[in-house]
This record gives structure tokens, C-alpha cells and sequence, in this order.
């Protein structure tokens, strides 16, 4: 499940559905935009905007990777990766202003321009077995970094253009790092946090490698990990877990805010009026779209 803000402010709902599609809602009205076949049967999906306007919409899935118009459904020409497990996606901006696309594959990283489906240099290896989890980080430098958790239970960085290793892997987990979510907090740092295969979360300084906060144990598999600003400025970690419930966790301190939200899966995107938006679905497969409080 995707949100995310149009070019035009209109906040967009995407989500792979149980019949094998993958369909678009504008929030506001409720109306469909589209809706086509979900021809990778996505694991992941993530959102562009690319400096004409126009907004792209990827999957990842058990058969690579595909490209839609986010306000038309219209299939971009050429499927990436075709016949290869897909587990996540992520897309963000390089410093010379294309739009790039970023998968976590078998055993590798791979990025390809967003718009062309072109390769962005040799794919990136390191994880030496399946990566799971990916996040394209935008530095305070102007330099862009690529985050990527595997099953080797690390979280390692790279240098989105040159592929370049960033530091050294973050090694802490003790399970696979299945989730990946980034943020920028008040006092400048980048916050990095992984949610693992036991279902503890925990939090680094993307640039330095330093902790931040404690670790969160939930007690539950996550598969949904988003990062975002609250009211006041608040940093917010949201996580969903296969318990069925969306903790809120204070990324500063690794405690949790609030009672538990009950829901399966979670997204969250900026309205145009800078509110914090959160989707929680439910397992009747109902959506509700509201403000993060």
C-alpha cells in the first residue's frame, strides 16, 4: 500500500489488491483513477515525482519490477529484472536531477534511471545472499545514499551515483532487516531505522552509524516500517506487524506513543498543507486515510 501527493496536491491511494491488481484512488473524492494488472505481483511499491510533473508509480515483486503513469495507469515500456524476486523498492532523486529507481534483488542492489528503465551503474553487492529491504536517502551534503537490508542481518550504505560503500555495515540485528524507513529529525541528523525478522526496530544516524534511541522489541514480524514528522515536529516511527496492530514508536527513545492501532498494513505521505496523512487498511480490506496524531 502506497501513499503519496500528486503534482497537482491531491493526495493518491495505490495498493496491490487480492485479485491481482493494482489500483489508484484519489483520497478526497474516493474516486478510482485506475486500476491494471499487477503483472510483477508486488511485494513493494514506491512513488516518483520527476521535474516535468508528471509522477511514476513502481512495483517490485515475484517477477521484477514495473512502471505506471501515477494519474493515467499507463504501462511504461520494459519490464525490469523479468523473472526475478523483487522484494523491495524504493526511488529518489540523484544530485544531477534524475529520477532513479532502486530494487533489492536475490543477492544484490540494483538502479536504473526511472523514466528509461536504463541501468545506473553495476548493480551493488555486498549482502552475499537475498537483500530484503531498500531506502534512497537524500543527504543534507546534496549526495544521495542507498540503504539496504539483507538476510546477513546488516544494513549496509552506498553512494547512489558511484556505488561507493558508505561506512561500515550496521550489524546490530540478529535477524534479517525486512523493513527500512528514513528520516530527517530537528536537530539535523538523518535518522536510519531497521525492523528485523524478531521484531526489533532499531535506529542509527544514516551518515555516522551512531545509534539513536533503544531498541524496540514489538513481539511481532514487521512488514511495514515508515518514518515521518508529526505535528510540533515530532518524529514518528510507525510499524505494522503481522500481529495485526500499527505501533507508534518515538524514534529518539525507542519507547512506543499511544495504545497500539489496530490494522494490517500502514502508509503515510505529507497533504498538501504539510499534515501528516497515515492509510491503515483492515482485514476486511477497508482503507481509512487520516491524520496522524
Amino acid at each position: 500500500m502506497l501513499l503519496t501527493l500528486s503534482p497537482r496536491g491531491r493526495l493518491l491511494l495505490v495498493a496491490s489488491l487480492r485479485d491481482d491488481t493494482i489500483a489508484c484512488w484519489e483520497v478526497e473524492s474516493g474516486a478510482e483513477l485506475w486500476r491494471v494488472p499487477d503483472d510483477s505481483y508486488s511485494f513493494s511499491l514506491t512513488a516518483v515525482c520527476l521535474p516535468e510533473g508528471r509522477m511514476l508509480v513502481a512495483s517490485g515483486g515475484e517477477d521484477g519490477v514495473c512502471r505506471w503513469d501515477a494519474l493515467t495507469g499507463e504501462a511504461l515500456p520494459g519490464h525490469l529484472c523479468p523473472g526475478t524476486n523483487v522484494w523491495s523498492v524504493a526511488s529518489g532523486t540523484v544530485p544531477d536531477g534524475r529520477s532513479i529507481l532502486v530494487a533489492a534483488g536475490q543477492d544484490q542492489v540494483d538502479r536504473w534511471d526511472v523514466v528509461t528503465g536504463e541501468p545506473v551503474g553495476a548493480p551493488l553487492r555486498g549482502h552475499g545472499i537475498s537483500v530484503k529491504s531498500i531506502d534512497v536517502i537524500a543527504l543534507p551534503d546534496g549526495s544521495t545514499m542507498i540503504a539496504s537490508g539483507g538476510e546477513d542481518a546488516a544494513i549496509r550504505r552506498w553512494d547512489a551515483v558511484s556505488g561507493a560503500p558508505l561506512g561500515t555495515p550496521l550489524d546490530d540485528h540478529e535477524g534479517q532487516v525486512s523493513e527500512l524507513a528514513s528520516a530527517a529529525l530537528p536537530d539535523g541528523r538523518i535518522l536510519l531505522a531497521g525492523a528485523d525478522s524478531d521484531g526489533v526496530i532499531r535506529g542509527w544516524d544514516a551518515i555516522t552509524g551512531e545509534p539513536i534511541g533503544h531498541p524496540t522489541p514489538t513481539g511481532s514480524s514487521v512488514h511495514d516500517l515508515i518514518a515521518i514528522t508529526a505535528a510540533e515536529g515530532r518524529p514518528c516511527l510507525l510499524a505494522a506487524g503481522e500481529d495485526k496492530v500499527i505501533r507508534r514508536i518515538d524514534p529518539l527513545t525507542g519507547g512506543l506513543i499511544g495504545d497500539p492501532i489496530p490494522g494490517l498494513a500502514v502508509a503515510a505521505a505529507y497533504d498538501l498543507d504539510g499534515t501528516a496523512m497515515i492509510a491503515i487498511s483492515t482485514y476486511s480490506g477497508d482503507v481509512t486515510v487520516r491524520p496522524l496524531r
